[in-house]
């Protein structure tokens, strides 16, 4: 069977955070760079859209503040954004 005969199929894995807060809370005060931050941030969302847990975003948000600054929260919320919406998640 060549490459070219083969049903085509599409399978849809989608990865999901529990224990939003805590993960990334730990990440914070563990040191992890912005970019980490962003990539849990990610997860964090589409988890939340898909009823997979409930973050607290006032807590996460304030310990990004606390540790870079509001540009720094900015910036995570930008990135974090624009990887969620490549997993269908859009901004409300």
């Amino acid at each position: 069977m060549s490459s070219n005969d083969r049903p085509t199929e599409t399978a849809e894995v989608r990865i999901l955070m529990v224990d939003c807060t805590r993960t990334i809370l730990t990440a914070i005060r563990e040191g992890l760079p912005q970019r980490e931050i962003a990539s849990d941030y990610r997860l964090a969302l589409v988890s939340a859209a898909h009823d997979a847990d409930n973050p607290d975003w006032s807590a996460i948000n304030r310990a990004i503040l606390d540790r870079w600054s509001m540009s720094g929260l900015e910036q995570i919320k930008r990135d974090a954004w624009k990887l969620a919406s490549r997993c269908g998640v859009s901004m409300p």
